[in-house]
């Protein structure tokens, strides 16, 4: 066998899984050596008898502890009929044993599930975690012992294998008959059919796990639906995603991972190749940086006609892509006639607020509410129908226009506005933006030596929508005065309104 795995798939069904100091070898050099190094096999308690390796009978014989002088430590040695008394090198006695938890948990850490693993039906039955594959978000565990008398009473008490509706099941030894299951079969495959190993580290081939879950449907060679592996105890608002042309990047509790459109599940089945309609959803959505107003101008006539089952499918895509966290990830607002992501989210070049026409800047407030969260409201004259009215001759008037006063308000970090790195730390526009509005409107930056300002008001006007500058430039005092309200809750620090080189 030159394959290390082979050793551990042709144990892993046995009643106690352990291989003898011989099998191994000396201090688990060989074969062996990659699966201690995983930790998936690792050394157990000594044994106490050994085959005799000085006559061809191969009786096994009691080891005995005799003490050596010179403190040079115990000696071992077993009695032969034919040779006496026989020395067992250290070696020997030496025990290692097949760790399922730590299987278990490569394996979990091969096809980067969500959650933690956790033993269902002791030392046989596993589950692994939550993933997405062929587009559907599955639930995986890992079973020994499927072939043994017991199998069908051991998968019956399984509670948690039983209660999952999209089950899938990788055997560490030999796949069970039919017969084992109650009820519908879960989809079961052999863990030596997707596993390897490399440098101590085992790797999972997804491709062959989406494939073989595709039961064989697609012709064409297939790119897996991935997902993220969610840090335990995630909650919505904890996630972040970054949405650009073709790709986006998850970010929660300090675990990060980027996908392209296919492996998030947004690949259009018909065409191939190109995104679908929940992709452009959900760019609409980054592009807003929250929510979405179920009449958004941006999305097409079909888009907005069916925009309540269009949200119900793309829930279900976060579900897959970001499994393991509860409740709605985009909820709808009744009061605001508008979908709300509980999760961050924005483009790579930040979100666009789209200020109704005639919106100026004089109502525009933006504020600090408190380090890295910036609060953004504006007031707007909005056209809107009415309905209309009936002469004294009895003829009927339908909608006419009429105008009223709105005002909308969000709130962002600095970096869903593209002004800070990942870790919060703003760029020199998010410093400016932050000493404009410590200065409640006002800083002194020269104009011919610093561009900063003017980078900053192409980001305001891009973001909010409004063509004319934000900023009058006072150019005898060398300051920069904003034309929206400007205010922080944080106090002032020197070092914020230092001008930036």
């Amino acid at each position: 066998m030159s394959n290390p795995l082979s050793i551990l798939w042709d144990r892993a069904d046995a009643k106690e899984p352990v291989w003898s100091g011989d099998e191994i070898g000396p201090s688990g050099a060989g074969l062996a050596d990659p699966l201690i190094r995983s930790g998936m096999v690792a050394q157990a308690t000594n044994a106490d008898s050994v085959v005799c390796d000085a006559c061809d009978v191969g009786h096994i014989e009691e080891v005995v502890f005799l003490k050596s002088p010179s403190r040079t430590g115990a000696r071992h040695y077993i009695s032969c009929p034919q040779h006496g008394r026989v020395r067992v090198p250290p070696h020997r006695l030496t025990q290692w044993a097949l760790d399922f938890r730590a299987l278990g948990k490569a394996v979990a850490s091969g096809l980067e599930l969500a959650g933690s693993p956790e033993e269902v039906v002791s030392n046989r039955v596993w589950l692994l975690g939550k993933g997405s594959f062929s587009g559907r978000s599955r639930e995986i565990f890992m079973a020994r012992g499927l072939t043994w008398t017991d199998a069908a009473a051991i998968v019956g008490s399984a509670t948690r294998l039983n209660a999952s509706s999209n089950a899938v099941v990788l055997v560490a030894g030999a796949v069970p008959p039919d017969a084992v299951w109650n009820g519908e079969n879960p989809r079961v495959l052999a863990l030596s059919a997707i596993a390897s190993i490399a440098n101590g580290k085992l790797s999972i081939d997804r491709d062959h796990l989406a494939s073989a879950l595709s039961e064989g449907r697609r012709k064409a060679p297939i790119v897996a639906s991935q997902s993220f592996p969610t840090p335990q105890g995630t909650t919505w608002p904890e996630v972040r995603l970054q949405v650009s042309e073709h790709r986006v990047r998850v970010t929660a509790k300090g675990k990060t991972k980027e996908f392209s459109f296919q492996e998030a599940g947004f690949e259009e089945r018909r065409k191939k190749g190109v995104p679908d309609r929940m992709w452009t959803l959900l760019k609409a959505i980054a592009l807003r940086g929250g929510p979405l107003g179920d009449q958004e101008a941006s999305l097409d006539y079909k888009a907005r006609t069916n925009l309540k089952q269009y949200m119900t499918v793309l829930r279900k895509l976060i579900h897959a892509l970001i499994p393991d966290i509860d409740g709605d990830p985009i909820p709808y607002d009744k009061d605001e006639r508008q979908y709300k992501a509980a999760f961050k989210i924005s483009t790579d070049e930040g979100p666009r607020l789209q200020a109704p026409q005639g919106t100026t800047w004089a109502g525009v407030s933006i504020s600090e509410t408190r380090n890295g969260m910036i609060h953004v409201s504006f007031r707007a004259q909005e056209t809107y129908g009415v309905s209309g009215h009936r002469d004294e001759d009895g003829t009927a008037h339908g909608l006419e226009a009429a105008e009223r006063e709105v005002e909308q308000e969000r709130e962002f970090d600095l970096t869903s506005l593209t002004l800070a790195d990942a870790q919060g730390k703003p760029d020199r526009r998010g410093e400016a933006l932050i000493a404009v509005l410590r200065g409640k409107g006002v800083v002194h930056r020269p104009e011919d030596e610093d561009d900063t300002m003017l980078e900053l008001n192409g980001f305001l006007c891009a973001w909010i929508g409004i063509d004319d500058s934000a900023f009058e430039f006072a150019e005898f005092q060398g300051k920069w005065v904003a034309k929206f309200e400007s205010s922080s809750e944080v106090v002032p620090s020197t070092r914020t309104a230092t001008r930036r080189r």
